[in-house]
């Protein structure tokens, strides 16, 4: 029994060895992977309310029902020479804006005809209203109507959102972001910091962000304040924005991938592993996955791989400290907290057997408190793997049991 025990010691700090002599040896597996090859120019994305997705693409409108993972075209009624601007959808209703007009469709996208023959970069639902570029509905595209004013004359919509019945707009002729809170009967601007025209926006539980030419402009407190990210380089305007919550933001820059701040915006990094394509575009978030649009793809990647910390109860621990993850045995997802006693650099690493990294949960730096992070190993054989933290001087390592 001695013997046993002295040959799991000796192991257990052989295989530590290994980890610390492989910090250096990257083989991670969690990263961006392609859920579908368009080889078209891939926009904008949307979500029915019921699971159902939907994104542009010069091909037509692709869908997908099971979360993203396989994709079918629909194209019956939709020119093939025009250009797919935005999709939105509603239940069974989507509405496609194209420069050959908008189109619409009541079975789901299975058939497409047009109900209005202006060129659209925008379209919005919202309550019972449809919103395309400046031309407003209330009987889901049957008629339409003009709803500018508080526009400028020669108003040209590119961009709309929505967030709590306030709809914000942008223009590709005049700087600014103008902003409804009667469903576009009147408007007014309401970020005069933007000093350049808005291609993109997106609005939600007052987060704002807006693509220009300049880069991003970021609101926190619903457009009372903005100011322009500088971290992300400014390029022709494409962006594509999403988010888990007013903490948790993802921004998509053509030309230099994706971008993510845990901290409201103040803070970003890259996080384009696996990213091939990094021609980014549209963005979305559905039921813990992040999509992002590239130029001829369309990619896929867990929540938990771009947002590892999901806890801090505000609670300043004693000392540093990992504790063992839950469950243990697992398959495929665990649990795994950890103490930060104060402001550090914070980094947990898991390892396979042979101590080569297969995947950093966690880099960050982070304030005093107890955290949560998890490990996702669907990709991944049954086997012993282990994680280890390292703050500052600090660092520990345990072991945890992968079953399938």
């Amino acid at each position: 029994m001695k013997a046993n025990y002295t040959y799991l010691k000796i192991t257990t700090l052989y295989l530590v060895m290994i980890i610390n002599f492989s910090l250096l040896i990257s083989n991670c597996y969690a990263q961006w992977v392609s859920v579908q090859n368009s080889t078209k120019y891939v926009s904008s994305f949307s979500e029915n309310g019921a699971g159902r997705l939907y994104v542009t693409s010069n091909d037509g409108v692709y869908y997908s029902t099971n979360n993203g993972l396989n994709w079918s075209l629909l194209n019956s009624g939709i020119p093939l020479s025009s250009i797919k601007y935005s999709v939105f959808s509603k239940d069974s209703i989507v509405f496609l804006g194209t420069d050959e007009g908008v189109f619409r469709s009541v079975n789901n996208g299975l058939n497409w005809s047009l109900v209005l023959a202006n060129t659209t970069k925008a379209v919005l639902i919202v309550n019972n209203y449809v919103f395309a570029g400046s031309k407003r509905s209330s009987d889901n595209g049957q008629t339409w109507y003009d709803f500018t004013n508080g526009l400028p004359q020669t108003a040209f919509v590119s961009t709309l959102s929505n967030d709590s019945n306030k709809i914000y707009l942008g223009l590709d002729i005049s700087n600014g972001i103008y902003a409804s809170t009667n469903f576009g009967v009147n408007w007014f601007m309401t970020a005069n910091e933007i000093n350049t025209n808005a291609y993109s926006v997106y609005s939600k539980n007052g987060l704002i962000l807006v693509g220009t030419a300049n880069g991003v402009y970021i609101s926190t407190n619903s457009g009372n304040n903005w100011r322009l990210i500088n971290e992300i380089p400014g390029n022709i305007g494409v962006f594509g924005f999403a988010s888990f919550n007013t903490q948790n933001i993802f921004i998509s820059g053509w030309g230099y991938g994706v971008y993510r701040s845990t901290n409201m915006g103040i803070n970003w990094v890259s996080k384009n592993e696996g990213l091939n394509d990094i021609s980014c575009n549209g963005m979305l978030y559905y039921n813990n996955f992040v999509y992002c649009g590239t130029h001829n793809l369309i990619y896929r990647r867990n929540l938990t791989e771009l947002i590892p910390v999901i806890e801090n109860n505000g609670i300043i621990p004693n000392e540093f400290n990992l504790s063992q993850n839950y469950p243990n045995p697992f398959n495929p997802i665990t649990n795994i907290k950890f103490d930060v006693i104060h402001m550090s650099n914070v980094k947990i690493v898991v390892y396979d057997i042979m101590g080569r990294e297969v995947q950093t949960l966690v880099n960050e730096r982070l304030k005093p408190g107890t955290y949560e992070t998890s490990f996702d190993g669907s990709g991944l054989t049954s086997s012993v793997y282990f994680y280890m933290l390292q703050a500052e001087a600090y660092s520990e390592t345990k072991r945890m049991f992968l079953i399938k």
